[in-house]
C-alpha cells in the first residue's frame, strides 16, 4: 500500500515538476526583489548611568518630593534597580513617544504617516526597547524604519533618524524629571511659606506674652536675675553682720546714748530694712526688677515655659527659612537629571531586512 502511494506521488512530481520549479524560482525572484525595495530598519543604542541615590537624610523639600510623582531622581528607600525600572517605564510612555514624534518631525515622514495619531504613538512605543542590568545601568534602543525604495542618502538619513529618536527619548526623560523636581519644589516652597506665616504669627504672640510677663513680674532674665538678687542679699547680709559686730565693739567703749552708738544703730536699722525689702522684692523706691524670693519658683517655671516656646519657634522658623530658600533654588535650577554613559550611536548597517 505504501509503495503504491509513493509511485503515485512520483507520477504527480514528474507531471508537475516544471510548474513546481517555476513556482520556486519565481518566488525566490520576487523575494529577492522585495528585499531590495522593502523598508530598512536601523537600531541606535544608548546607555544611562543608574539613577542618582538620594544624598540628603531628610528635610521638608526631600519629603515633599518623595510624596509627589515619586521624587524619581532620588526616591528615598528605593534601590537603584527599582529606580531604573521606573525610568524604563517612563521611556516607553506615551509622553515620551509624543516628544519623539514632535522632536523628530515624524508627521512629515511618509513611512510614519499612519491612519491616526494613536497608531503612530503605538508604533513609536513599540520601536523603543529599554533594559536595566543588575548594576542599574539603563540601555535604550530605538528602531527607525525607512520608506520603500530607498538608496544611498536615504539609508543614511534613516540611520540618523534612529539616533535622533534615541536622543529625543533621553531628552524627554530628562525633561519629565526636571518638571517633577521643579513641581515638588514649588509645592515645598508654597507649603514652607504658609507654615512660616503661621509660625511667625505664633512667635509674635509668644514674644508679646513674654514681654508682658516680664513687665508684670519684674523679670529680665530668669537665669541671671536671681543670681544678682542673691548676690545683693549676700552683700547686704555681710554689711549688716559687720555693722552689728562693730556696734558690739563700740558698746564696750562708748555709752549707749552716745552719738557714735546711735549712728551705728541707725546704720544697722537701715541695712536690716533694705535686707527685708530685698526679701520682699525691691530695695529702693521705684525698683521694678527685684523679685520676691518666695515667688521665684513659680515665676521661674512660667518664664521657662514661655522662653522655651519662644526658642523652639525661633529654631523652627530658622529651619523653615532654610528649606524655603532650598526649594526656591531648586525650583529655579535647570540641572540635568539624567547622566548619559554612552550617547546614541549612528548605526553603520541596517538591522532589517536580513537577506540571508
Amino acid at each position: 500500500m505504501q509503495d503504491k502511494l509513493i509511485k503515485q506521488l512520483l507520477k504527480i512530481y514528474k507531471r508537475k515538476s516544471k510548474s513546481m520549479i517555476l513556482f520556486v524560482v519565481v518566488f525566490l525572484i520576487l523575494t529577492a526583489a522585495y528585499s531590495l525595495v522593502c523598508p530598512y530598519e536601523f537600531n541606535s543604542t544608548a546607555s544611562l548611568f543608574p539613577p542618582k541615590q538620594s544624598q540628603s537624610g531628610g528635610g521638608l523639600s526631600s519629603f515633599l518630593q518623595n510624596m509627589s510623582f515619586g521624587g524619581l531622581s532620588s526616591i528615598g528607600g528605593v534601590g537603584q534597580s527599582s529606580q531604573g525600572k521606573v525610568f524604563a517605564e517612563i521611556l516607553v510612555s506615551r509622553t515620551v513617544a509624543e516628544h519623539i514624534i514632535n522632536s523628530c518631525k515624524l508627521h512629515e515622514k511618509k513611512q510614519y504617516q499612519l491612519e491616526n495619531e494613536e497608531q503612530l504613538i503605538l508604533e513609536i512605543q513599540n520601536s523603543i526597547n529599554v533594559t536595566v542590568d543588575k548594576s542599574g545601568i539603563i540601555y535604550i534602543t530605538t528602531k527607525a524604519k525607512s520608506p520603500y525604495f530607498i538608496f544611498g542618502d536615504e539609508k543614511r538619513a534613516t540611520a540618523q533618524l534612529s539616533r535622533d529618536m534615541a536622543a529625543a527619548a533621553i531628552n524627554a526623560l530628562d525633561s519629565i524629571l526636571k518638571h517633577q523636581v521643579q513641581d515638588a519644589a514649588k509645592i515645598s516652597l508654597k507649603y514652607s511659606q504658609k507654615i512660616l506665616d503661621d509660625y511667625r504669627q505664633t512667635l509674635d504672640s509668644i514674644e508679646n506674652e513674654l514681654q508682658k510677663f516680664q513687665e508684670q513680674n519684674k523679670v529680665l532674665s530668669i537665669e541671671d536675675q536671681p543670681k544678682a538678687l542673691i548676690q545683693q542679699q549676700i552683700e547686704l547680709g555681710v554689711e549688716l553682720a559687720k555693722a552689728e559686730t562693730e556696734l558690739q565693739a563700740l558698746k564696750s567703749e562708748y555709752a549707749d546714748n552716745s552719738t557714735i552708738i546711735q549712728q551705728a544703730k541707725s546704720k544697722i536699722d537701715f541695712l536690716r530694712q533694705k535686707y527685708n525689702q530685698a526679701q520682699q522684692g525691691g530695695m529702693f523706691y521705684g525698683d521694678k526688677f527685684s523679685i520676691p524670693f518666695d515667688e521665684m519658683p513659680h515665676l521661674e517655671r512660667a518664664y521657662t515655659i514661655l522662653y522655651r516656646d519662644k526658642e523652639i519657634y525661633e529654631q523652627v522658623l530658622l529651619y523653615l527659612e532654610t528649606q524655603r530658600h532650598q526649594s526656591a533654588i531648586q525650583e529655579a535650577q535647570n540641572v540635568s537629571q539624567v547622566e548619559i554613559l554612552d550617547p546614541p550611536n549612528l548605526p553603520a548597517v541596517h538591522s532589517a531586512p536580513a537577506r540571508k
